[in-house]
């Protein structure tokens, strides 16, 4: 699977995505495979053999997926800390934004007394669960690459 967006200062950020099995052989050649993904898709490789690489190719592997308790004494947890999936989708930082959001609701309404700080707490885990279950379950189906087929969002 391969993306592609643009980030700061004119830069372009193009993860190429593949099965997990494939990990070693794809580690063993980096830039082999970067190209060859690439190739997967039209003439997308294209525009990359004139381009400047700004960084390394980096390889990551099996990423962890869970749900984490997200407060106890003293601590609370926001973002992949207390919830992380896959980054196929790229929702991360708006995961982490949305629960710091819901986090400060609950400690608000704990500090302030409108209800008491561990219920409010509670509520925030509630909350965030419901709200992320949804995209953690399809973010999942999604990294497996089964069944994945060429889609094109512009």
């Amino acid at each position: 699977m391969v993306v592609s967006f643009p980030t700061n200062d004119g830069l372009t950020i193009t993860p190429v995505i593949f099965p997990r099995d494939e990990l070693p052989a794809v580690r063993g050649s980096l830039e082999r495979h970067l190209l060859d993904g690439l190739g997967l898709v039209g003439d997308f490789a294209e525009p990359f053999r004139g381009g400047v690489r700004v960084e390394r190719i980096r390889a990551m592997g099996d990423l962890p997926n869970f749900f984490r308790k997200p407060y106890g004494g003293g601590w609370a947890l926001v973002g992949d800390a207390g919830y992380h999936k896959d980054p196929i989708l790229a929702q991360g930082i708006s995961d982490a934004f949305r629960s710091a959001e819901w986090l400060a609701d609950a400690i608000h309404a704990g500090f302030s007394g409108a209800r008491p700080l561990g219920e409010a707490l509670a509520e925030y885990q509630r909350v965030r669960d419901e709200h992320f279950a949804p995209m953690y379950d399809l973010t999942c189906g999604m990294a497996s690459l089964e069944g994945i087929s060429a889609i094109s969002l512009w």
